[in-house]
């Protein structure tokens, strides 16, 4: 089978076969392959009368509902182009929200928008001018005639992911059917995924952890998952454990923080058999040591063990999975020299100079990984760079952005923007090359700084950032986080400012300068992540003594 639609069809034969618990407000409907594409194929009939072609863009801005699914499988069914945007939530800034729709729009070009009823206005709004079909789900009529169904190649693009980077636009990522299913075959055998395992997710659809790990491939693969509404596992995150029990789920992904989110945000009331889980899945962020540690002292009675607790590390741009650490032992672990590694070296760490390092495992088969200097020149083993990546499976470029596309390549490489490095055939993430703070000729990675910083009494969990700001005085850059607090009282927030700056020197031998802002203050991406650029310009809007002049910013 070449192409996604190819698998579709097949699922046509087992339309009784349960698909998906779709879960919401704690009740559970329950979709066959049948209800998706009868679902699909109304849609896809929809977007025919609507006069959309194979090859139109299809923006999909829905809630968590199951119109989610049956759109994108229509847009597929009808050869058209669908991608998930996130819908505003209560976690985004409205004023941070509406510009990037914006923006996005512009860029795109799209020629459908999926858009509930009670949504339309602002997103009706954020598309300007443009020429779209509006579909409302709600005046979707059922139709499950025959669909004549397009001639689609293997090398047509399938859908678009947009990368969820932390700064500047948001990139519409072009996927061909091929290098879906190349993606889905590999990562299926580095992660011994069989039609007798189940898989739970909370994760959003507009990202490519939740839309390829835990929708596209089961769907290719025919194999059962439970979505679950990511904005309610954010109050709840117990619902997860509950539905892994009820449904025995074998493969469970999530980033980093929403390790630490469920270890301290589940209940002590709470108790549940995890005992089916044969990996979760650490992905999407810096995977650290001390996560695992802190989720397997938490949670190991319940059935988890260090042996199911995984590493792997993606991007839209190679559709999913780069590398996978094996299922049944534990991520490699490397103590490292923090002193030489802000140098770019690896050597051994003592008691005094050290950081626990966790591998992302190998590549998976098909994926060659290459790390580069800074003239993009190959480096040996145990010296940190930045990642490229070949495969036959990477994307075709970025949609209507040739310029970005010819600066992500060289010499048929992809080059990630993020650092680490290869030992003993392991790959290890050091951080993002436009995340790295240089203070006086050493590297800083900010999220080292953020974890750090994130275990000071006071600051809001997840609500921190580090900014690398040039000062004109020393023509270095000085560090400065942002973080959130919601206590009032004064003394207590110049104490948690206080902690900040000596948790941070003694733990880094590194001087910063510590902010606290309100809770809420900060922006993040709609995946989740600290908006880089975003908090920079806010912070910079804040303090009228700092200027930005020829790209760089200044400190006085």
């Amino acid at each position: 089978m070449d192409t996604v639609l190819d698998h579709l069809r097949a699922h046509g034969t087992r339309s009784d076969t349960v698909f998906c618990h779709f879960v919401r407000n704690g009740m559970a409907t329950v979709l066959r392959f049948g209800d998706v594409l009868d679902g699909g194929t109304a849609y896809a009939h929809h977007f025919r009368r609507c006069g959309l072609q194979p090859g139109d863009i299809v923006l999909i801005v829905l809630r968590h509902t199951p119109d989610l699914l049956q759109a994108f499988v229509g847009a597929l069914i009808a050869g058209c182009v669908p991608s998930i945007l996130a819908p505003l939530t209560e976690k985004q800034s409205p004023d941070v929200y509406w510009p990037g729709l914006r923006r996005m729009f512009d860029r795109v070009g799209a020629r459908a928008l999926v858009v509930a009823a009670a949504d339309q206005g602002g997103v009706i709004a954020a598309a300007g001018s443009k020429e779209l079909v509006i579909v409302d789900p709600d005046q979707v009529p059922a139709d499950t005639r025959p669909f004549e169904w397009p001639d689609v190649r293997p090398d047509d693009v399938a859908f678009l992911q947009f990368s969820s980077g932390t700064t500047g636009l948001r990139k519409g990522v072009m996927l061909t059917h091929r290098a879906v299913l190349e993606q889905v075959e590999a990562y299926r055998a580095a992660i011994g995924l069989g039609v007798a395992d189940r898989i739970a997710s909370w994760l959003p659809l507009y990202h490519d952890m939740g839309l390829v790990a835990c929708f596209v491939m089961p769907l290719v693969l025919g194999i059962p998952i439970v979505l679950l509404d990511p904005m309610e596992w954010a109050r709840q995150p117990g619902i997860l454990f509950r539905w892994i029990e009820e449904t025995k789920a074998t493969h469970v992904w999530l980033p980093n923080f929403a390790f630490n989110h469920l270890r301290l945000a589940v209940g002590s009331d709470e108790r549940y058999d995890l005992g089916s889980v044969k990996a979760f899945i650490n992905c999407s962020e810096p995977c650290k040591a001390a996560t695992f540690d802190q989720f397997l002292q938490r949670f190991g009675s319940w059935g988890v063990g260090s042996d199911r607790l995984t590493t792997c590390y993606a991007m839209a741009e190679a559709v999913f999975a780069v590398t996978q650490s094996p299922l049944g032992a534990p991520p490699v672990r490397l103590m490292a020299s923090a002193k030489a590694l802000a140098f770019g070296r690896i050597e051994p760490g003592d008691e005094d100079d050290s950081l626990v390092l966790l591998s992302v495992g190998k590549p998976i088969d098909g994926m060659a990984v290459h790390i580069l200097d800074d003239a993009r020149q190959p480096l040996a083993a145990g010296r940190v760079g930045e990642i490229a990546l070949s495969a036959s499976f990477l994307f075709t470029g970025y949609h209507s952005a040739p310029e970005d596309t010819a600066a992500a390549f060289q010499d048929g490489l992809y080059l990630t923007g993020d650092l680490g490095f290869i030992q003993d055939g392991e790959l290890f993430i050091t951080g993002r090359r436009k995340d790295v703070i240089i203070v006086n000729g050493r590297n800083y990675y900010a999220h080292d700084i953020e974890a750090l910083a994130a275990t000071v009494e006071g600051v809001i969990p997840g609500r921190l950032v580090a900014l690398g700001l040039m000062s004109q005085a020393t023509m270095s850059e000085e560090v400065v986080v942002l973080a959130e607090c919601a206590d009032p009282d004064p003394a207590a927030r110049r104490a948690v400012v206080r902690a900040l700056k000596s948790t941070l020197l003694r733990g880094l031998n590194l001087s910063v300068r510590a902010e606290l802002v309100a809770p809420r203050w900060l922006i993040k991406t709609t995946s989740g992540k600290i908006a880089r650029g975003e908090n920079l310009e806010r912070y910079l809007t804040m303090n009228q003594n700092i200027r930005i002049s020829h790209g760089q910013v200044y400190g006085t």
